[in-house]
Formats: C-alpha cells, structure tokens, sequence
C-alpha cells in the first residue's frame, strides 16, 4: 500500500473566483495542501463565447495529496458530485519525485481514515496530454501563442512572474535577458509536444525579442472539469 502513500501534484485552472469552492472541495477529501495564483487564459472573446465564459481571468491552484487521496477526488469528481463542475476548467496531475517530509507526513495521516480504492479506472474525460511551459517577454505571449496554435495547441494560461539569477547566462553567452517574464502554461496531447516546443523555439528562442525559455512536463492524468 506504499504506493497509495505517494504524493502527488494536482494542478487546476479554472475561472477567477472558483479556486475558494474547489480549496474546500479537495480538503473535504484530504487533498489539503494548496498554493494559489492569479492567471490569464489565452482564448480569444469569440472563443469565450462559444465555451459560455465569461472573461480570461482565471485562477491557477497547486495541491498535494496522497494519491489514496487523489483517487477519491478524482472519482467524486467523475461521478458527478462537484458542486463546481460548471466552472469549466482543467486539472493535471502530476508525479512528485520528492516533498518535505512533514509535508509527506501531514498527507499520509490525513489520508488514513480514506478506503482504499478497489481497481484504478480510466476517467472518462481524461486524455493523454503534456504541460508545456514557455516563459516569455511580458508583451509577447500573444505572438508565441499564435506560434504555438500554428503547431496545433487550442489554449493556454498566462502567469505573471520575474526572472532571478541569469547574471551568468548574460556573462557566458552575452545575451541580456529581461527580468519581467509571463510563463505561457499550454496543456497539450503528446503528439503534438515536440511540434509545439520546436516551433516556439524556432520563432521566438533565447536570442529572439520575445526570449522564450521552454520545457515541458509529463503528465500522468488531465482531464477536463
């Protein structure tokens, strides 16, 4: 059963205003670690319309558990018993290779009193995607994201963040690298991964205006919310 105490990574974006709902949602099956953020999804006003949404802000959660725990999230969620399922959105779950151990020790014992779930089901709406991660110049996402729609990508979500420690980047390449990023998160099939990152680098690489910085992360489970 060792393999139910591992601890694993959810990340969910969904609409601005809904991370409160989904925060008391996860704890009440003791995913109960959380980090929020404030986002921006890439779809344009036409596509918002279409999807029935009202605006691009978004909120970004990061939530550990064991994954005894995320597996009973994850059915209570497949079997229809989200009060936010509405708030359309998507959730990644994510394998992590270590956490602090008072963080591991906290999940566990939370997580003592959840059953043991019978057999692991494929969730009907989960598919077989990666999390690619771009950090742009603020000012160019829009550009990068048109890049990456090119190559087959449908969306994505914008973080604002800063660069720290590329003092020894600049004095080894000489490539001055501004400090003020947006982290492009774009949740796409496999498939397509390679297609996605290659094109971003070839038009906006490290010595282009728009300096992306890209890489991109396995993801065991996504699926739409």
């Amino acid at each position: 059963m060792d393999d139910y105490n591992r601890v694993e990574l959810l990340i969910t974006i969904l609409e601005r205003g809904k991370g409160k709902k989904l925060v008391q949602f996860f704890n009440r099956h003791q995913v109960n670690f959380h980090l929020e953020f404030t986002g921006v999804g890439t779809a344009t006003s036409e596509m918002l319309d279409v999807l029935g949404l009202n605006n691009k802000e978004k909120d970004v959660i990061l939530s550990m558990g064991t994954r005894k725990a995320v597996l009973s999230l994850t059915s209570a969620i497949d079997a229809g018993l989200w009060e936010i399922s509405r708030s359309r959105g998507l959730m990644m779950q994510l394998h992590l290779s270590a956490v602090n151990n008072l963080i591991s020790t906290a999940l566990i014992e939370g997580a003592e009193e959840l059953p043991f779930p019978e057999k692991e089901e494929k969730m009907k709406n989960e598919f077989d995607h990666s999390l690619l991660l771009a950090a742009v110049k603020q000012g160019y996402t829009d550009v990068v994201m048109q890049t990456a729609r090119k190559a087959g990508a449908t969306g994505g979500t914008v973080i604002r963040s800063r660069m720290m420690g590329a003092e020894q980047f600049e004095d080894n390449f000489g490539i001055h690298l501004d400090p003020e990023k947006e982290i492009i998160a774009i949740l796409a099939p496999s498939s397509l991964r390679d297609a996605i990152l290659e094109s971003i680098n070839s038009e906006h690489g490290i010595r282009s205006e728009a300096q992306a910085i890209i890489c991109s992360l396995p993801v065991d489970k996504a699926f739409k919310i």
